[in-house]
């Protein structure tokens, strides 16, 4: 998908406006950046801006491959104790 097909109007974004569009922390942002599927520009000595482009690579990835991560630890049953029943 396109950038204007995820609703990205802008052409750059920084960090914070990354964050906020993708739904995540900026320390995520980080991360992604960090692991490579982020490629940020440097226009200044501090300013980090993120190609709309990027973005919507990064969505679509996410679309492609889902993750696993928040299925580790999930319980597959659940136990329901009642207590006080007497029978």
């Amino acid at each position: 998908m396109t950038p204007k097909e995820y609703g990205l109007d802008k052409v750059s974004y920084t960090v914070t406006e990354t964050a906020r569009a993708l739904g995540i922390g900026r320390q995520r942002v980080f991360a992604e950046i960090k692991a490579g599927n982020l490629h940020p520009l440097k226009p200044g000595k501090r300013d980090n801006i993120i190609l709309a482009v990027e973005i919507a690579a990064l969505l679509n990835k996410w679309r492609a491959e889902p993750t696993k991560e928040y299925l580790v630890g999930r319980r597959t049953h659940c136990t329901v104790r009642i207590e006080g029943i007497a029978e």
